[in-house]
């Protein structure tokens, strides 16, 4: 599922950096 982290990381993680704080293993 690394590659669909990083996807998901890179389309919604990088816009909402603050969700990352409540998702600290998408933080990963």
């Amino acid at each position: 599922m690394t590659r669909l982290n990083g996807t998901l990381e890179r389309q919604f993680a990088r816009p909402e950096m603050r969700t990352t704080a409540r998702f600290p293993k998408s933080a990963t």
